[in-house]
C-alpha cells in the first residue's frame, strides 16, 4: 500500500482512532507492529472498517496485506487476534477458532475489553440463541486461557464477568451448583461495584438452590431506580411460587394433550406431505402453532428438526431447556397413537447445528 506516513500520522482523525482503538483493544493494538510505522497505519485502518464501516471483508484485505510485516511474536500475535475477529463478525468460526487459538497461544500483552476478548462475543451470542453446549465450550476456552497463565485468582473486573457469564449458562442448563460455584470465584477476583444484572444472576441462583433469605437479600441490594430491579422482583416471585417455566413444571391440560393428536391424525397426510416436500418451515409453522396452545407460556415460535429415512419421520422438540416444555413434550409424546407409525418423536434440549 502506498501513502504518506507522515500526512496521516498528523491527521486528526487519525489520532483520534488510534486513541479509540487503544482504550477498546488495549495491548492487542498497542503492541502490535511497534517497529513499523506502515504496519500501525494499515492496522488502524483496518480496525476502522470494523468499528466503523463494519466492512469486515475490506477489513481482512488490510489485514492480509500485513502478514510480511511482522518482526516479533506479538505482532503475529495481535494479528491473529484482529483476523480472529473480523472471521467472528463474518461468521466463519474454523477460521476464527484457528486464529484465536494461535493469539492465545502467543500473547503477552494486556487483552482487550472483556466483550471483544477471543470467543467471549461468541459465547454471549451463543448463549443467547439458546447454544449452550458451544457457548460453554467457549467460555472454558477464556478460562483455560486464564487458568494456563495461573491467573485464575488474580484481582480483575474481567475475570469477574467471565464468572458471572458462565455461571448464567448454567443456570440456564440448570446445573446450579456449579453456577454457584462460579459466583463464589467472581465474589473471589472482585469487591469493587458490583453489576446489577450480575447480582440478578446470583439472586435467581440462590433462590432456586433454596436460599429464600440470601436471595432476597440479593434482590434488596439492587437499586430501585435501576430497570433490573422491576425485572429481578418479578423472577423472585415467580421462582418462590415456583410458576417460572423455564425453571419449573407447568402441567398441561389433559384435554389439549387428546386434541393435538385428534388434529394431527385429522392433518397427517397434509403434515407428511409438507416434510416431504421440503416444507419443513411450515410444517414447524404448524407444529408450534399447535403446540403453544398447550405450552401458553412460550411466547415465541418453538424449533423442531427433522429427519427423512426410509418413508419414516422423526422430529426433535427442541425446549431450549425449558423445564415445561420438556415435561409437556414427554406427556404429549408417550401418548402418540398406535396409527402413526411413520412417525416418531424425540424432545431434544438444542438443536444441534455442530458436530
Amino acid at each position: 500500500m502506498d501513502f504518506d506516513i507522515e500526512k496521516i500520522k498528523s491527521n486528526p482523525n487519525y489520532i483520534q482512532n488510534r486513541m479509540i482503538h487503544a482504550s477498546v483493544f488495549k495491548g492487542a493494538f498497542t503492541e502490535a507492529f511497534k517497529n513499523s510505522e506502515q504496519a500501525q497505519v494499515i492496522l488502524t485502518g483496518a480496525l476502522s472498517f470494523i468499528c466503523m464501516l463494519r466492512d469486515f471483508k475490506g477489513a481482512l484485505a488490510h489485514l492480509e496485506s500485513l502478514e510480511g510485516l511482522c518482526d516479533y511474536p506479538q505482532d503475529e500475535a495481535s494479528l491473529c487476534y484482529f483476523k480472529g475477529l473480523t472471521y467472528d463478525f463474518l461468521g466463519d468460526t474454523e477460521k476464527m477458532e484457528e486464529n484465536y487459538n494461535r493469539y492465545l497461544e502467543l500473547n503477552k500483552a494486556s487483552e482487550p475489553v472483556y466483550i471483544y476478548f477471543p470467543y467471549v462475543r461468541q459465547a454471549k451470542l451463543l448463549h443467547k440463541s439458546c447454544n449452550l453446549f458451544l457457548s460453554q465450550e467457549y467460555f472454558y476456552k477464556v478460562l483455560e486461557y486464564y487458568e494456563k497463565r495461573q491467573r485464575q485468582n488474580e484481582r480483575s473486573l474481567t475475570l469477574y464477568n467471565l464468572y458471572f457469564d458462565f455461571a448464567n449458562t448454567f443456570m440456564f442448563t440448570h446445573d446450579y451448583s456449579e453456577g454457584l460455584r462460579l459466583v463464589k470465584k467472581a465474589h473471589q477476583v472482585w469487591d469493587g461495584k458490583q453489576d446489577e444484572g450480575n447480582k440478578m444472576i446470583e439472586m435467581m441462583l440462590l433462590a432456586l438452590t433454596g436460599n429464600e433469605e440470601a436471595s432476597k437479600n440479593i434482590l434488596e441490594s439492587i437499586d430501585k431506580q435501576n430497570q433490573v430491579y422491576s425485572v429481578a422482583e418479578t423472577m423472585f416471585d415467580k421462582l418462590l411460587k415456583k410458576t417460572e417455566p423455564h425453571y419449573f413444571v407447568v402441567e398441561p391440560e389433559e384435554r389439549k394433550l387428546d386434541e393435538f393428536w385428534s388434529w394431527f391424525l385429522k392433518n397427517e397426510r397434509k403434515l407428511y406431505k409438507m416434510a416431504y416436500s421440503d416444507n419443513f418451515e411450515e410444517l414447524q409453522r404448524e407444529l408450534s402453532s399447535r403446540v403453544r396452545q398447550i405450552a401458553y407460556y412460550m411466547d415465541r415460535e418453538l424449533a423442531f428438526a427433522i429427519e427423512i429415512e426410509d418413508g419414516n419421520i422423526t422430529i426433535f422438540a427442541i425446549t431450549d431447556y425449558v423445564v415445561s416444555l420438556d415435561y409437556t413434550y414427554e406427556r404429549l409424546f408417550e401418548r402418540k397413537p398406535k396409527d402413526l407409525v411413520r412417525w416418531n418423536f424425540y424432545v431434544q434440549e438444542e438443536l444441534k447445528t455442530y458436530d
